[in-house]
């Protein structure tokens, strides 16, 4: 009887999520069936390794890690670059190496902004004093947002964020109250146990670094690797990448998503995009505010691009 109540869980749990997945193209993008197909993002890519993206608020700026100018480089080799546009239907252009400081001699990847664009957290690999560990996330604060070559400093988010193992991939959030707190992966154990990347969470007050315990996102992570998540600025919506079975068309870490109806609400079971994953890497998606448009970063054929799909149909846009 134990082992037939397990199975039916189990059935229940497997007709739950190809439901969830049969309704996802309806609920996330209209009638449209899915979002587009991706298409290279014009004005970042280069013929070395170009990803771990993020998108300003109001859509006209990218900042990109690669390794355009330190090709086969190690251990430096990636960097942070801003990309701007003129209007986000515009390409981008005008490639700008953030300064030394946020770049080191090692690897720089996975920025995301504050909502104001005072903060610009990320994830490196510097052996530094306070560094605690494989791959930390770091802070930087600018006072004058039009700025990207005047930075402050930068902060280790300290050992309890940050711990022997990897974490990275960082995401900015503001709940209904006006706290912030930021999203990430690590594969640090969970009560004890080793096991794969799984997402966190942690507060973090007015000057940007952690005021609170961190904790463990239970909804979204799983005995697989579950990376780099990205909360809409609006905080209904997660998307992150994960090598987690069921994606149709997918094979490795393929781009995953899921809702709330409010952002302090728990975030429902994770389906995996429509139309956006291949049998390569999908990893670090981002989202436009207005949820129109997904970025990835595409590893396939030994390269990584950041590649774009829209979805005109989703009218759900609250700030």
């Amino acid at each position: 009887m134990k082992q037939l109540n397990k199975s039916s869980r189990l059935l229940n749990r497997s007709i739950c999520l190809l439901s969830l997945v049969l309704v996802s193209g309806s609920v996330f993008a209209g009638n449209s069936g899915g979002w587009s197909t991706p298409v290279p993002v014009d004005g970042v890519n280069s013929s070395y390794f170009d990803g771990c993206q993020f998108l300003t608020l109001d859509g006209k700026t990218m900042i990109v890690a690669s390794e355009r100018d330190n090709p086969g480089q190690s251990p430096r080799d990636m960097d942070l670059y801003v990309f701007t546009r003129e209007d986000d239907d515009k390409p981008f252009g005008n490639a700008y190496r953030l300064p030394e400081g946020i770049n080191s001699d090692t690897t720089d990847v996975c920025p995301a902004l504050s909502h104001d664009g005072h903060f610009l957290y990320f994830a490196s690999v510097r052996n530094v004093e306070g560094s605690c560990g494989d791959r930390d996330i770091y802070v930087a604060y600018r006072a004058d947002t039009r700025r990207w070559d005047q930075w402050e400093s930068v902060q280790n988010l300290g050992c309890d964020v940050n711990t022997a193992k990897v974490d990275q991939g960082p995401s900015f959030f503001r709940d209904a109250d006006g706290r912030h707190f930021i999203y990430f992966s690590s594969n640090r154990p969970v009560a004890g146990v080793n096991r794969g990347h799984d997402i966190w969470y942690v507060q973090v007050g007015d000057d940007g670094m952690p005021v609170g315990p961190v904790q463990h996102e239970d909804v979204l992570s799983t005995e697989f690797n579950d990376h780099r998540p990205f909360i809409s600025y609006d905080g209904r919506m997660v998307v992150f990448d994960t090598n987690r079975p069921g994606a149709v068309g997918g094979g490795g870490d393929d781009v995953w998503m899921a809702t709330r109806a409010h952002k302090d609400d728990a975030f429902g079971e994770p389906v995996p995009v429509p139309n956006v994953n291949t049998p390569g890497q999908e990893r670090r998606p981002v989202l436009s505010k207005d949820k129109e448009d997904l970025y990835i970063s595409r590893v396939a054929g030994g390269d990584m691009n950041v590649v774009v799909a829209t979805n005109d149909d989703d009218d759900d846009h609250d700030d």
